[in-house]
């Protein structure tokens, strides 16, 4: 994925298959996914492409198949999930915290993940699971980095 500069250029497509109303599974959705021109607090620094998102309690499938992605937030409600690509363009040195689970794997480019501890660089590969924990991200030399992100929100 060396060389790409945003997300258009990694997603194009969400394919969703699941049980149908008759029992069967089929494709119940595909959809053209491009990356969110909205950002958390109208920042720009970070691109997404919200991929999967279930506001509700988790279930094995989906009404519909394609859940509606509006309005955008940046953690699930509670009991949700959300399924992102995830594209640093400048750092984030702002420390925050949420209230989730989150998954990451690293695509492309590498970055500094800045927690009460100090911090430890990620690169292509590797992959980290942040647990309610306070933290911050650094790119590295100003170079974009590029995550795939899974957001666990559990029921309080």
């Amino acid at each position: 994925m060396g060389g790409r500069s945003n997300l258009a250029s990694i997603v194009s497509r969400r394919v969703v298959i699941g049980p149908t109303k008759s029992g069967r599974c089929d494709v119940l959705s595909d959809v053209e996914v491009g990356p969110l021109d909205r950002a958390p607090a109208g920042e720009r620094m970070v691109q997404l492409a919200e991929l999967w998102r279930v506001d509700e309690p988790l279930r094995a499938s989906v009404a519909g198949g394609d859940p509606s992605m509006d309005p955008w937030q940046m953690i699930p409600s509670p009991g949700g999930v959300a399924w992102r690509l995830v594209r640093w363009a400048s750092s984030s040195p702002k420390m925050h915290q949420t209230d989730s689970l989150d998954f990451l794997m690293i695509l492309e480019g590498q970055i500094d993940l800045e927690h009460e501890g100090g911090r430890v660089r990620l690169a292509v590969g590797d992959t980290v699971v942040i647990q309610d924990a306070l933290h911050a991200w650094h790119l590295i030399e100003d170079q974009p980095c590029v995550a795939l992100a899974v957001m666990l929100r559990p029921k309080p």
